[in-house]
């Protein structure tokens, strides 16, 4: 190893370390491959870079027990909010062995699922190998464009329709049937964990709250605010 290898090597150890994921007790891939069980990884909160690693990490793991017969049950992998992992005009680390599972996960026993709501954003490569799709409503032209690119059974017509989905409604295409079918999907039976916040209930709280101020202390305070107006008026003066 000469010089140069050297500090490519303590370069990469460096990076590492930035990444602040590493310690002293790790979970072995084996732990994840259960019959039977779902392992679900929550990276939200981490920044893109430590988030794409980790993913890259796991998913490189999980396809070489498959590739090599380490692990013999079929392997399915879900990506939520996929376009951080496998963007359309950005490397990622993830996106690598992501792309390599689209294209010959199948005969290894890897199959993909990739869930988003900016197919826009995601590499087209790895969109056109998605063998069926199931779409929801979606207004953007671009979204749209992108969908109907990956699809072949996706029409014009079809696309027109999206808009006017309503919440819950889907339309299905690709080998998982024979032709376009709309389906209505039930309401989840777990607690929703990434909903948007309830901006109005929370304000309706907050005037609340301040209704309940106690009226001597907000007295107290207003004839503090006169009186400091006061003082820099006779300061002017």
């Amino acid at each position: 190893m000469d010089s140069n290898d050297a500090l490519r090597a303590i370069k990469y150890i460096e990076k590492l370390r930035g990444l602040k994921v590493f310690g002293e007790v790790t979970t072995p891939i084996e732990s994840l491959l259960k019959p039977q069980h779902i392992s679900v990884m929550d990276l939200s909160g981490l920044s893109d870079h430590v988030a794409d690693y980790i993913a890259y990490k796991i998913l490189s793991e999980v396809y070489s027990q498959r590739e090599q017969g380490k692990y013999k049950y079929p392997v399915f992998i879900l990506i939520e909010e996929a376009h951080r992992f496998i963007p359309k005009k950005e490397n990622t680390l993830s996106k690598r062995i992501v792309k390599r599972i689209a294209a010959e996960g199948r005969k290894f026993g890897v199959f993909l699922i990739l869930v988003t709501q900016r197919p826009q954003k995601i590499d087209q490569d790895v969109l056109s190998q998605c063998n069926s799709q199931i779409i929801m409503r979606m207004t953007n032209p671009e979204d749209q464009k992108a969908v109907r690119n990956s699809a072949e059974q996706v029409s014009e017509e079809l696309l027109k329709d999206l808009p006017g989905l309503n919440v819950g409604e889907a339309v299905i295409v690709g080998e998982m049937t024979k032709m376009p079918v709309m389906v209505k999907i039930r309401e989840r039976k777990t607690k929703e964990g990434g909903a948007d916040i309830d901006v109005v209930a929370l304000l309706t709280a907050a005037r609340e709250d301040a209704s309940k101020e106690d009226p001597a202390k907000r007295a107290e305070q207003v004839r503090s605010e006169i009186n400091d107006l006061i003082d820099l008026g006779g300061e002017g003066g």
